[in-house]
């Protein structure tokens, strides 16, 4: 059995073949995005904390309760992009995301989140985050946790 191409099969063949070729071309010649380390001990730092609360938040995310209470949030749609801040997990008495209809639809027990997150903190070894809060003069801070009992006004 012969197999015969028509002219228009052909032309269309080489048309997307063309066109997928110059999306490569495209593609290689975009600068490579370097990968930036920090620098100062501000962004030594900065990591060091970030480091500590990713570690935190595995321990947090452990219990069901409050994976619950973070899956709400991100769900109510508060914010925009599937995100929700620490500050809105770690103080929901001031929070307006924890008293939008959205959030509370979900029924899920509001401070679970903060409760153990202060406990893990408490008993962790976090040095880091402990250390930036304790820098931090600009708070009433408290001796048991280092955080205040308000959040920040920014």
């Amino acid at each position: 059995m012969k197999l015969r191409f028509s002219l228009p099969a052909c032309a269309a063949f080489m048309f997307l073949f063309s066109s997928c070729k110059k999306d490569l071309i495209v593609d290689q010649q975009e600068p490579q995005k370097m990968a930036t380390f920090p620098s100062n001990e501000k962004a030594i730092n900065r990591v060091a904390v970030n480091r500590d609360v990713f570690a935190l938040l595995k321990v947090v995310y452990k219990e069901k309760r409050a994976l619950n209470e973070v899956k709400a949030a991100i769900l109510s749609g508060f914010y925009e992009d599937e995100r929700v801040l620490l500050k809105d997990l770690l103080y929901p008495e001031h929070s307006e995301l924890y008293k939008s209809q959205s959030f509370k639809k979900f029924g899920v027990e509001a401070g679970v989140f903060k409760k153990l997150f202060l406990e893990e903190l408490d008993k962790g070894e976090y040095k880091n985050i402990k250390a930036a809060l304790n820098s931090n003069s600009q708070r009433a801070v408290n001796s048991t946790t280092g955080f205040s009992e308000a959040p920040d006004p920014d």
